[in-house]
């Protein structure tokens, strides 16, 4: 899912299958529903947090997960806890790291076994741009800050 036009073409020549452009009418668990015959996802990737962690439990299977790795508005959610009682759902969440992690990810990008996408680099004093591009969902890719 996306909610920029923007990148759907660069997100089709990076291979993805199915790329859905979300419009703020549209509950995206609806569609996971229809994709999966009413079965839902087995793994729910949530990178943005609260805005969209309400749709991601409604998009579990049974005994399914949804792993949070990030909370971009700062806000708070409710939780259905029927919702995850009746699904015998998981909810995981990850700071994305350790250092250990970090380290092993450096190593595999020098020997060019992975190649991340970075959007955007900035220097540290340009953190409030970095960050507002980020808020806009304008960049493909991660946002790189510079030390």
């Amino acid at each position: 899912f996306t909610h920029s036009e923007n990148k759907v073409a660069d997100l089709t020549d990076l291979g993805l299958g199915h790329i859905l452009l979300m419009d703020q009418d549209l509950d995206s668990s609806e569609l996971v529903m229809a994709f999966t015959e009413d079965v839902g996802a087995n793994i729910v990737f949530n990178p943005v947090g609260s805005s969209v962690f309400q749709a991601g439990i409604r998009s579990l299977s049974d005994r399914g997960t949804m792993l949070v790795l990030g909370e971009i508005e700062g806000n708070t959610s409710s939780m259905n806890l029927a919702e995850i009682m009746f699904r015998n759902a998981s909810v995981t969440g990850s700071t994305g790291a350790s250092i250990t992690h970090i380290e092993g990810a450096v190593e595999l990008m020098e020997k060019g076994f992975i190649d991340p996408i970075v959007g955007a680099q900035f220097a540290l004093d340009e953190i409030m741009q970095a960050y507002d591009m980020m808020k806009s969902s304008s960049v493909l890719g991660r946002v790189v800050i510079k030390i």
